[in-house]
């Protein structure tokens, strides 16, 4: 059945305009849901991740700031103590082998008020070794095998006043510290080393300063708060036994390598990380800084606060929400299908009617419309491809006409360029070849021979060159005229050009030839010569004998045009003395008696 071109389809439209609404529609609910969604994100789970995640890291930076202020109670306490060692070094005459550090002890540990067995004492020379000690202190004890912490103890014979390592918490048990004092002497020879561990500093008088309180007033104040806890860089959870830990985290269905690794992660890296597992879990990792740089040991005092909160009262929120919206959805996509089907049957009646059409534009007919009748953009694309036919069959005929006029053109160019190829082929032989002879002329052959010198400087190579004349061939001219001297020079060149070895033959002027040959050392270019003369010695013209005399050389390092021709012009002149002979440079060596 034919489609009618014309007809409108109201039905169409109004399916079309209604599809449209409802995707708005179904666009718009969908952002009121992520808005909602995200809100309640926000203000539901997001106070357990982030409101109280900022509380618990402030409380927890409250209770390190406290254990710094006991620390510093502690430091004023040790730099009495270094005072009271240095006046016993005073007191011993400044000589270390007098020094009881044993009475010494004692009497440090009542300043500290502390027990004897938490002291140590030592002493430590320039050269950074410790000389004497007691209480744990290591007799013999090279601190140059620590370069930084040794580079700190040869810095501390330049102070004053004593001083006390800041940063001695130990990792384990924050509430303990190992703090260790220095003072060098007044003499300025050895620096007094007073050490301080084994026991509580101090005891806290509340739970104020105490990481346990604040991390169980964080699960009591929120029930999907399901664990949270403090870990140090030794691995151990603040506040818990480790054997607890791990029994909460087995009832939660965590692995606990993976919670070590994440940590490790987490340390090295200073970023914080959030871990979902398919049990509705949410693991937090952030990275604490409470601005410690390190302890005594070297270590960072930063913690790591794990957070693992239930996440699903969130999702049983979320899905009543999505309930809520099922059947809005349904009928807003029921709707969109009807009007992308009626669009996608409108379309494809139209699109096969403008098909149809370029079939037939396409079989030749370039006077062929389409005329289709459809919606705005169609019509444009109805207009367009008209246009483009009625261009397309100008542009074939202008191509036709072009055509023939460029056949034409090509056909007077290529007779033009033929012609200018002769013109070019008699210009080169009128400039280059001789025209008696038919080999080059001098301008030709002198062209050759700067070519070759110019390679042999390049790289290194070596030539032949051989330059003949005729003997007596004046005499040949006399007798028998110019025109039989002319063509024994022509049979001399036809010679020439027909020997059988390789390089450049040309007239040097006169009855002289000169032949070069490129790569030829002096040996095989006397072979070469010879046999050519031996052809020419052979050869009949019309009943007269023709002998020639020749100079043989080859280039040598630092010849030049000029000395490399007088060279050879000089063998020739040598061979013309007997005439009909060749003479080379290895000739010429031998007959003056040279190896």
């Amino acid at each position: 059945m034919k489609y009618d071109r014309r007809k409108g389809s109201f039905l169409f439209r109004l399916l079309l305009i209604a599809t449209f609404l409802s995707l708005v529609a179904v666009v718009l609910y969908f952002g009121r849901s992520y808005i909602e969604y995200s809100s309640y994100r926000r203000e539901r789970f997001g106070f357990v991740c982030d409101v109280q995640e900022k509380n618990l890291i402030e409380q927890a930076r409250l209770v390190s700031t406290g254990l710094f202020l006991k620390d510093q109670v502690v430091d004023g306490s040790i730099r009495m103590a270094l005072r009271k060692y240095g006046e016993h070094y005073v007191s011993s005459g400044m000589d270390p082998e007098r020094l009881d550090l044993q009475e010494i002890r004692e009497a440090v540990s009542y300043v500290l008020g502390r027990s004897v067995s938490s002291v140590s004492l030592g002493l430590i020379d320039r050269d950074g070794v410790m000389i004497k000690g007691v209480g744990g202190a290591t007799v013999g004890l090279d601190f140059k095998n620590w370069p930084p912490f040794y580079k700190q103890i040869m810095a501390m014979f330049e102070m004053k006043e004593p001083r006390v390592d800041p940063w001695s918490r130990k990792l384990s048990s924050p509430e303990q510290v190992f703090k260790y004092g220095y003072y060098p002497t007044s003499d300025g020879r050895y620096l007094l080393d007073l050490g301080v561990a084994g026991e509580r500093s101090y005891e806290l008088g509340d739970d104020t300063f105490s990481f346990e309180t604040v991390l169980n007033r964080a699960s009591e104040e929120d029930p999907d708060l399901k664990f949270v806890a403090f870990i140090n860089r030794s691995f151990r959870f603040l506040g818990a036994e480790k054997l607890d830990v791990e029994v909460q985290l087995d009832q939660m269905g965590l692995d606990s390598e993976l919670i070590r690794n994440t940590i490790s992660s987490v340390f090295r890296s200073e970023s914080d990380i959030d871990i979902n597992t398919p049990d509705d879990l949410l693991l937090r990792f952030t990275y604490v800084d409470f601005n410690n740089k390190a302890s005594a040991s070297g270590k960072n005092l930063n913690m790591v606060l794990l957070m693992v909160s239930s996440m699903e009262s969130l999702h049983r929120d979320i899905a009543i929400k999505l309930r809520e919206c099922v059947a809005s959805v349904i009928v807003a996509f029921s709707i969109s299908v009807l009007g992308v089907f009626a669009l996608y049957r409108y379309l494809s009646c139209q699109v096969n009617v403008i098909l149809e059409d370029l079939e037939i534009i396409a079989s030749g007919d370039l006077d062929h419309r389409i005329e289709t009748g459809a919606m705005v953009e169609l019509r444009r694309l109805e207009k367009s491809v008209n246009k483009m036919v009625r261009r397309l069959k100008r542009n074939i005929d202008d191509l036709k006409e072009g055509a023939l006029r460029l056949g034409r053109e090509l056909e007077l160019r290529k007779k033009a360029e033929e012609k200018l190829k002769r013109a070019n082929e008699a210009l080169f032989v009128q400039a280059n070849v001789d025209e008696l002879t038919g080999i080059f002329n001098r301008r030709r052959i002198m062209d050759l021979l700067a070519r070759e010198i110019a390679r042999c400087y390049e790289d290194g190579g070596t030539f032949g060159i051989i330059l003949f004349d005729l003997d007596k061939f004046k005499e040949v001219n006399d007798v028998m005229g110019h025109l039989f001297g002319d063509k024994v020079l022509s049979r001399i060149g036809e010679l020439m050009k027909d020997r059988s070895g390789v390089g450049f033959e040309g007239r040097y002027g006169g009855d002289e030839f000169i032949i070069l040959l490129p790569d030829m050392d002096i040996e095989k270019a006397i072979e070469e010569a010879r046999a050519f003369w031996k052809t020419i010695s052979e050869t009949d013209f019309d009943g007269v004998s023709i002998t020639v005399s020749m100079g043989i050389s080859s280039f040598s390092a630092g010849d030049t045009i000029e000395s490399l021709l007088n060279r050879v012009e000089g063998l020739l002149y040598e061979a013309k003395d007997r005439r009909d002979r060749t003479c080379s440079d290895v000739d010429l060596r031998k007959d003056r008696g040279l190896s």
